[in-house]
């Protein structure tokens, strides 16, 4: 019988090595970076070409995948698969570019990945039910992937959520008169409330 080595096991994404920390004795997971490249191209590719096929090839069956536009993570493939539709649904033409090298973390199966988010608000934004304003966004984040066995387990999106609800128009922008307007609004709310019982 033939013992497959760690990186045809997980398609070539993960290596491991002998921790220094305990005395090389232990293995240590991680992202093989020239591998890494291909993986990143076929994910790429799911959100810009729109097309879930690929997914579940990339994603664990218990993948956890949080975004600060959904107020739960969404589970498995089949989670991750709905979130992007809503996503297409309310921009028809999202598409996101990398803008930076990917960095690896040494001592743990984890990569992050810089981009840029671009679409046009065209479909009604569900949940929470935001209808279609026709306005551009144009925002970046980064992602942080943690994988298990050459898929992703955990994914964990971090982009500036404010930017995109003024970009939409769904909160005032920055100094405006309706940015004092909703102050005012917020301070009244919290007087009224410090006074009941």
């Amino acid at each position: 019988m033939v013992e497959l080595q760690d990186s045809e096991r997980t398609g070539g994404l993960m290596s491991s090595s002998a921790s220094r920390d305990t005395g090389g004795g232990s293995a240590v997971e991680r992202v093989d970076r020239s591998a890494f490249e291909g993986f990143a191209e076929r994910l790429l590719a799911v959100w810009n070409d729109h097309d879930t096929t690929d997914l579940p090839a990339l994603v664990t069956d218990d993948v956890v995948w949080n975004d600060p536009a959904i107020a739960e993570p969404a589970i498995g493939p089949a989670g991750v698969q709905r979130f992007m539709e809503d996503s297409w649904r309310a921009y028809p033409d999202l598409h996101f570019d990398v803008i930076g090298p990917a960095c690896f973390a040494d001592d743990a199966p984890i990569a992050m990945v810089p981009w840029r988010m671009t679409g046009t608000q065209l479909g009604p934004i569900d949940p929470p039910g935001y209808a279609p304003t026709g306005r551009r966004i144009d925002v970046t984040g980064i992602d942080v992937y943690t994988f298990r066995g050459g898929r992703i387990a955990h994914y964990q999106a971090q982009w500036d959520i404010v930017t995109v609800a003024r970009q939409l128009g769904i909160m005032p922008a920055a100094g405006s008169l309706g940015e004092r307007l909703q102050v005012a609004l917020q301070r009244a709310t919290v007087r009224v409330h410090r006074r009941d019982p």
